[in-house]
């Protein structure tokens, strides 16, 4: 299971997108999102996908001025599983009400066997 980040693009609607991807190298069918819509996206904690504000060293969000605009359509995406040798794209929309607003995106496998995660730390505004 390989996870990557694109890079974020601003919207014309003052808005942001990136694309977060699951691939599935491996020959069995992975569950990169968990079992469940509530398993597989968080703004602060323990998921597959988590869009928090602040650091990635941060163990909670404030959400101080960060809004993750399409977390059910994220987590939709993230659930149905890859299978073998396919990519999950899993879209990922972020608005901010004030200027300077650090996010932290963290991409990972759901399985704790797996070590590595993808961290993209973008400035919103």
């Amino acid at each position: 299971m390989e996870a990557t980040v694109s890079a974020a693009h601003p919207e014309a609607d003052d808005g942001y997108s990136l694309t977060a991807i699951y691939g599935n190298g491996t020959d069995t069918t992975q569950h990169p999102g968990g079992e469940e819509r509530v398993e597989a996206v968080s703004g602060i904690g323990d998921a597959p996908l988590v869009i928090r504000s602040g650091e990635r060293t941060m163990d909670y969000d404030p959400g101080a001025g960060r809004n993750w605009t399409n977390q059910d359509e994220s987590a939709d995406a993230l659930l149905p599983p890859p299978a073998e040798d396919e990519e999950r794209p899993v879209p990922v929309r972020l608005r901010s009400d004030r200027k300077g607003v650090p996010v932290t995106v963290e991409v990972r496998p759901a399985d704790p066997g797996y070590r590595d995660a993808a961290y993209c730390r973008l400035t919103l505004g």
